[in-house]
């Protein structure tokens, strides 16, 4: 759980800083929403991926990007002094559930990306 926090605290870090769409008052904030966001991947995530496996079927997994961002968005809703703006990509302003799969998306790979090099 501690290694969760950590890298879903040093991910949204590194991507607020490459795309500084997520916005956090402070380095509390930051903690509170990574912890916030370990548990809800740990409980919430596992269940509807269970509940919504034959959609997850259907479309060959990319119903998954949808549950990830729906798991970041309420992470960020649940937690106060954060806030999410639509990601502006080449050009494009995309809208928020597209901004949330895009950043959900990005979070993986950035723990991932960490966890392999270390």
């Amino acid at each position: 759980m501690i290694k969760a926090v950590l890298l879903n605290f040093v991910a949204i870090f590194i991507l607020n800083w490459l795309l500084p769409v997520i916005h956090y008052n402070n380095w509390v904030v930051l903690l509170i929403i990574s912890v916030v966001l370990a548990i809800l991947n740990a409980t919430l995530k596992p269940m509807l991926q269970l509940l919504f496996l034959p959609l997850n079927i259907i479309t060959l997994g990319i119903f998954g990007w949808i549950i990830n961002g729906a798991v970041l968005g309420l992470a960020l809703f649940v937690v106060p002094g954060v806030s999410l703006q639509p990601l502006t990509l080449l050009g494009v302003q995309l809208g928020l559930v597209l901004s949330l799969m895009l950043l959900a998306f990005l979070i993986s790979a950035i723990k991932q990306l960490i966890d392999t090099v270390l």
